[in-house]
């Protein structure tokens, strides 16, 4: 069993399409909190989480996925959260549609 006790905000140190590593030599819980605009009804934003042994993980590896609703012209996602093993890296691909935003409201990560 993994306890987790150290939780740290780090949502000013982390943006989407970036990779990072998981250096701390236990797993980690990552837990992402993003908010989506759209300026045009029908137009909205997702988020994706990947993980992988090497520093250019794919969707082939694990691929977690929190869409958001289209049809609300302004929203919130729910967190996205995934545990990163010790040595993997991840990161958290923003993907909008038309004139979509996506912003980072929180990204902590539990050791």
């Amino acid at each position: 069993m993994v306890e987790f006790s150290n939780v740290t905000e780090v949502t000013t140190q982390r943006a989407f399409n970036t990779v990072y590593q998981n250096l701390t030599g236990r797993p980690i819980m990552v837990i992402v909190n993003a908010s989506y605009q759209t300026i045009t009804a029908g137009d909205g934003a997702d988020a994706n989480a990947v993980i992988g042994p090497t520093d250019s993980p794919t969707f082939d590896e694990v691929d977690i996925g929190l869409p958001s609703d289209s049809l609300i012209p302004n929203g919130i996602f729910l967190p996205l959260v995934f545990i990163v093993p010790a040595g993997y890296y991840y990161k958290v691909i923003a993907n909008i549609a038309g004139s979509g935003q996506i912003n980072i409201t929180h990204w902590i990560e539990i050791l």
